[in-house]
């Protein structure tokens, strides 16, 4: 389980610093703003996973 949790954050931080590389004229914020929607599905997902795992 928390290798899956770890694994995920890792993802978010790498994701994140790759989109703050590619538009560097961009404000930070912004570019936090866009990336809101799937970083809240990316939570989803993995609670639904871990959901599944453990209560099912």
């Amino acid at each position: 389980m928390a290798l899956i949790l770890i694994g995920h954050a890792i993802g978010v931080i790498v994701a994140h610093d790759r989109a703050l590389a590619e538009s560097p004229s961009r404000p930070p914020l912004a570019v936090l703003a866009d990336e809101l929607p799937l970083a809240l599905f990316m939570i989803t997902c993995t609670w639904t996973g871990l959901f599944l795992l453990f209560v099912r």
